[in-house]
């Protein structure tokens, strides 16, 4: 646990191999005692080495989390606290070394100042870190230190990669394909999950959330298209109405959802869930108002469609997902995702191809509405969302799909790949333990 605190802290050890040369050990990746270091050291001790809570997910406030008897921020900042001091207290002795800049106003950081204030820490001069890391050498300075460097070797690719010789491609495989291959290969040929599902703390879940409000806007368009086919009028949905749909619906997740948020999900969630779908279908009336709708589709209970859209070299392509709502008219297509969060812009792209592909008769806006701002409606225009060039990234594409068939390798990240996606690849690589060795047979770095 005391290491998982100094995530961005590379602490050394020296190891005697009689079998080989004496190495640096990077902490990072092997598991090690702190016994085995005669005087421990925390060095450039700032706020960002030291513990921090993760992002706050939760629906609550902080009042709110108070008058309910749960744990605030605070309080998950003090429990941290004292189990990363515990473990600090536990040593017989330990150097804590801290950076000061007065021109770049950067000072001690409020943990060393809680460390000397509140225990008898000495403080020393900065003569002490250079004789610090002289001890460390003059122990075995006779010996030769080295680091290994690191270095990965790309995974080959076979057909035998590709079950019946297809490949289904959603719109998640579509954007991690295009960015980024080795992690495609890792998540959707090996099926290793590379990220969590992101739920709140407590109470209910992001993905609760969201099937409530999908299968509510699924019942409304399923027991009303046939009214919307025939006038853009019915699309103006009275609340009472929205609010019986969405309370069933609730109802039926209701073992998933503490049931200390009662109160929350009557007088908080539900008034807010009602008032945001009215207003998505006072947007929606007046984008089509006087248009001949000819079709109109929400997403259904049935599996996922499977579209065919490209064959090279035997294999199959498909495009695999479907759409929360599907509107065309005589003037324009429309595409729209349900929301209760963000979304990625390449997913809405990647349903404009699904759908359309290189058709570009008419145009095709392709969208998320996000029905969890209240200020959604003020700022959405379909016009925002307009799929520019669509034939162009319907052919680009499938020239990506060629290109990625034709090499004989997962191409490895980039350093900026693994930086924007929080990636740890060398943790990540891990997975060679469960992966076929016969399949890292590329080059170095390649």
């Amino acid at each position: 646990l005391f290491f998982n605190y100094l995530n961005r802290i590379i602490i050394y050890s020296i190891q005697k191999n009689k079998n080989k040369d004496n190495e640096l050990k990077d902490l990072d990746l092997i598991k090690y005692s702190v016994k085995n270091i005669e005087t421990p050291a925390i060095i450039y001790a700032d706020s960002q080495t030291l513990p921090k809570i993760k992002v706050n997910n939760n629906l609550f406030t902080e009042q709110q989390k108070i008058k309910l008897g749960l744990k605030t921020n605070e309080d998950e900042i003090l429990i941290k606290k004292y189990r990363f001091f515990q473990n600090l207290l536990s040593l017989n002795k330990i150097d804590i070394y801290s950076m000061v800049d007065k021109d770049n106003n950067i000072d001690f950081s409020a943990f060393v100042y809680e460390f000397i204030n509140k225990y008898s820490a000495l403080e020393n001069n900065t003569d002490n870190l250079k004789q610090y890391f002289k001890a460390i050498y003059s122990k075995e300075k006779t010996d030769n230190f080295f680091k290994d460097e690191t270095f990965f070797r790309a995974y080959s690719k076979d057909k035998s990669d590709f079950k019946d010789n297809i490949l289904k491609i959603g719109a998640y495989d579509y954007i991690e394909l295009k960015k980024n291959e080795t992690f495609f290969f890792l998540d959707k040929i090996c099926g290793i999950e590379s990220s969590d599902e992101m739920v709140a703390d407590i109470g209910i879940s992001a993905k609760v959330l969201g099937n409530i409000l999908h299968k509510t806007l699924e019942e409304i368009f399923r027991e009303n298209w046939k009214n919307i086919l025939q006038s853009s009028e019915n699309l103006l949905i009275s609340t009472d109405i929205i609010e019986k749909y969405l309370k069933r619906n609730i109802w039926k997740e209701e073992l998933k959802i503490e049931i200390f948020m009662k109160n929350y999900i009557n007088e908080v969630l539900t008034p807010r869930l009602v008032s945001n779908i009215e207003k998505f279908f006072k947007v929606l009336y007046e984008e089509l108002k006087g248009e001949k709708i000819l079709r109109i589709e929400a997403e259904k209970k049935s599996k996922t469609q499977d579209k065919a859209y490209l064959k090279y070299d035997e294999i199959e392509v498909f495009l695999n997902g479907r759409a929360d709502l599907l509107i065309e008219t005589s003037k324009a297509r429309y595409i729209v995702d349900f929301k209760t969060g963000g979304y990625k812009k390449e997913q809405l792209e990647f349903y404009a191809i699904m759908f359309y592909g290189s058709d570009n008769s008419l145009p095709v806006y392709s969208t998320a509405y996000n029905f969890w701002d209240e200020q959604e409606s003020k700022n959405f225009k379909f016009e925002k969302h307009l799929i520019d060039k669509l034939p162009e990234k319907d052919s680009q594409f499938k020239e990506l799909l060629i290109e990625f068939f034709k090499n004989k390798y997962y191409v490895l990240p980039k350093k900026s790949a693994l930086k924007e996606s929080e990636y740890d690849f060398n943790e990540y690589y891990r997975y060679k333990n469960i992966i076929p060795l016969d399949k890292m047979t590329g080059d170095i770095d390649e």
